[in-house]
């Protein structure tokens, strides 16, 4: 039930401000929030599934942690 009501809401909000949007013209930013609003989608209703959502700072320290070696074993 939770999952109805929130898809619901993410579609009007997401109907009101892409309608708005598009009497403005504004093309960049109505690719801008549905970019946004797909991924604040994903994640709200993963959440509510009990999905798996990665933390994205374990793909940071994945990244860094070799250049961290390499400066720590640099200084030394």
């Amino acid at each position: 039930m939770a999952v109805i009501s929130v898809g619901l809401l993410i579609l009007v909000v997401s109907y009101l401000q892409i309608k708005k949007l598009r009497q403005q013209k504004k093309k960049k930013d109505l690719y801008v929030f549905l970019g946004l609003m797909a991924i604040a989608s994903y994640l709200s209703i993963g959440q509510l599934l009990n999905i798996y959502i990665p933390n994205p700072t374990n793909g940071l320290r994945m990244i860094f942690s070799p250049i961290n070696t390499w400066l720590y074993q640099l200084m030394s």
